[in-house]
């Protein structure tokens, strides 16, 4: 059996940040009181997997209502099954909605039918990301311009598009997840 070394490491590296990441979730739920969340809407990028899974699963448990995005309507239906399953969450409780967060027409789509179905976001979870593992020298720009309008410039469209409603009823929190790797170098790691 032959090991795919670069795989490995995206694989690793993936499992390593989901769970600092739900860690980190899950205490920075734990600073607020426990009904805090309860009845919130939170809208989640990336929502499908990983973090972002994780991440909803808190939030659910919490009694949070969720808007989960992602772009490929089976991981997202999956999400959903996993998220029900416990009986904790309900599933008039968690909305699926695939979109491409690299087209502005998306994300204004996105807002407006969360929004649309609970009346408001509370809180916007800015998760979306992509990986491409590789040494520098073999990645072709496109990689690097696709992870900016992923990464950067869908997150920036997103806020523009919630930051409104939040604004008009004074209140609303937005968060936004990086990679360790901007903070500590990860080989083969750069986009």
């Amino acid at each position: 059996m032959t090991i795919n070394k670069r795989k490995l490491s995206a694989t690793l590296l993936t499992g390593a940040g989901t769970v600092i990441g739900a860690a980190i979730g899950a205490r920075l739920l734990k600073r607020y009181p426990p009904d805090w969340i309860s009845g919130k809407v939170v809208l989640i990028t990336g929502g499908s997997r990983g973090l972002g899974l994780c991440l909803a699963r808190e939030f659910g448990t919490a009694g949070g209502r969720l808007a989960l995005i992602a772009r490929d309507r089976e991981e997202l239906e999956r999400a959903k099954r996993l998220l029900v399953s416990s009986d904790v969450i309900r599933s008039e409780n968690v909305l699926l909605i695939e979109a491409d967060l690299t087209r502005p027409a998306d994300i204004a789509q996105l807002v407006h039918r969360a929004v649309d179905y609970f009346g408001r976001i509370d809180i916007l979870i800015n998760n979306a990301s992509l990986i491409h593992v590789g040494p520098i020298e073999r990645q072709p720009i496109e990689v690097y311009r696709e992870a900016m309008e992923t990464g950067y410039f869908a997150m920036i469209e997103t806020i523009q598009a919630v930051l409104p409603q939040m604004l008009d009823r004074g209140s609303g929190a937005i968060v936004n997840i990086a990679s360790i790797g901007g903070k500590v170098p990860v080989p083969h790691l750069a986009p």
